[in-house]
């Protein structure tokens, strides 16, 4: 990975490894597991510039979901939700996975309808379905979720659009709610236990561990034979013929080093959150994820909508936002804390694009993002308004992201790139969100590595896309 101070000797380095990982995140913790304890790999090797899981992993708003338009991308998903439950399942649930599903919220009719386009898309296959109509008499009862980590949920989607039934289980959203659809397949874990468990059962299987910094990857005729690996005042050679690029933001730069003639096609943005203290209990401990997906304008006094008016620099708070925040608890049933994200940085005139990702992301201010996330937040759930101005000792944090570009659209999109990079030997795995599809990124890109069965879904998710 790439500069900051090096510490340690450069004695501690090996000279040689069968598989060299560079990027200790999610993704890279991951395929050495899946290496080491899934497949017996002997001799692999992580190196990163920072303890691992302690960069872009640390900032995750640790959601997961199943479903996605892509077909490949959601059989994808659905395949590391399933390698999470099984892990949580034979550990007790030592990550606090939960499956309580999202609840998208709509505040206008046009969102409304893209409800009905998501339940009516043999892509997405939210199945079974229950819609909730007024005035109507439904074969079976809206159960909301239970709140108890992984206790038995129901399938599917349901559509609420009966008000009264909307109102009776979920009181403190705002009366301008129009409607709710609430899938199913969606939850959240903590993805620092869940990576600090795969690293030592990793560990445990003889997986090394060094922080340092890849400057250079050497090939010959036959590929990739060594990286050269900078720590303290020392450079190091590592011979190795099988090299991973799992370096997050840094995904363009190393892989340069490896193929320079191979475009990586990936955008990166920052993506922030905050914690605030529901002191007043405000959001029910037992609430999904809640998502507003609907355009809003945020509420100023008369006072300040003045001010802004008159401010060259701020009169886009007036304007309509395309989109809403998320939230959700975080921690246990007594935490008092809740998760908030959005991104309005396209709105405020901002770059969408980092075009050169640093250790140090650079942030919104954070006494304006906490302030403007709360006042959106408040236009669904208007009991959060009296945080305004109030809150205790906010948290505000945030990391890179990366999309890669689709191939028919052109736009660039949340979807995994891990496969061969083109030279013998080296191998690309990127992916955001990079803790929920971890799992089945880190099996996925170890069948490459070490040669073994690859899924249905192996082509469609590698550099074969470009072609």
């Amino acid at each position: 990975m790439l500069s900051e101070k090096h510490t340690g000797k450069i004695t501690d380095i090996p000279d040689g490894a069968e598989v060299v990982i560079c990027g200790a995140g999610m993704i890279g913790v991951a395929i050495a597991y899946h290496l080491a304890v899934e497949m017996g790999a002997q001799d692999v090797l992580l190196i990163d510039k920072r303890t691992p899981l302690s960069f872009t992993s640390d900032k995750s708003a640790e959601l997961f979901s199943c479903n996605d338009w892509n077909q490949a991308k959601r059989r994808f998903k659905a395949r590391s939700v399933a390698l999470m439950e099984e892990l949580a399942e034979s550990t007790g649930n030592l990550f606090n996975m939960t499956r309580r599903g999202v609840l998208s919220v709509a505040t206008r009719s046009e969102t409304v309808a893209s409800f009905w386009d998501r339940l009516n898309s043999d892509t997405l296959r939210l199945s079974p379905v229950r819609v909730f109509e007024p005035n109507s008499t439904p074969s079976t009862q809206y159960v909301p979720s239970t709140g108890e980590g992984l206790a038995k949920e129901p399938l599917g989607a349901d559509l609420l659009l009966d008000e009264g039934l909307i109102r009776a289980h979920y009181p403190f959203l705002s009366d301008d709610v129009l409607a709710i659809l609430h899938t199913r397949d969606s939850g959240w874990f903590s993805a620092h236990t869940l990576g600090t468990y795969l690293l030592e059962q990793a560990k445990g299987r003889g997986v090394r561990v060094i922080q340092g910094e890849v400057v250079a990857v050497d090939k010959d005729k036959h590929g990739v034979c060594a990286v050269r690996v900078v720590k303290g005042s020392g450079v190091k050679s590592i011979s190795t013929r099988r090299f991973v690029v799992a370096a997050g933001p840094f995904v363009k730069r190393v892989a340069a080093m490896v193929n320079p003639e191979v475009e990586i096609p990936a955008m990166i943005r920052v993506i922030e959150k905050i914690l605030i203290k529901d002191y007043l209990g405000i959001v029910p401990r037992s609430a999904p994820i809640i998502s507003h997906e609907s355009e809003l304008f945020l509420e100023w006094s008369e006072q300040e909508r003045d001010q802004w008016q008159d401010d060259d620099e701020y009169r886009w708070l007036l304007d309509e936002f395309s989109c809403g925040t998320y939230l959700r608890p975080e921690g246990g049933k007594d935490s008092p804390w809740l998760l908030i994200g959005w991104e309005y940085a396209p709105e405020a005139g901002r770059p969408v694009e980092v075009r050169e990702p640093t250790w140090e992301p650079r942030l919104s201010d954070s006494v304006e993002y906490v302030d403007l996330t709360v006042r959106a937040a408040s236009t669904l759930i208007p009991g959060l308004k009296r945080y305004i101005g109030r809150m205790v000792k906010p948290a505000h944090d945030g990391g890179y992201f990366v999309r890669m570009r689709d191939p028919l659209s052109g736009e660039f999109v949340p979807m995994p790139l891990i496969g061969p990079l083109g030279v013998e030997g080296a191998f690309i795995a990127c992916v955001y969100p990079g803790v929920s599809s971890g799992c089945a990124a880190g099996e996925l890109a170890a069948a490459w590595v070490a040669g073994g069965n690859l899924p249905d879904y192996a082509d469609e998710l590698s550099l074969k896309r470009y072609q």
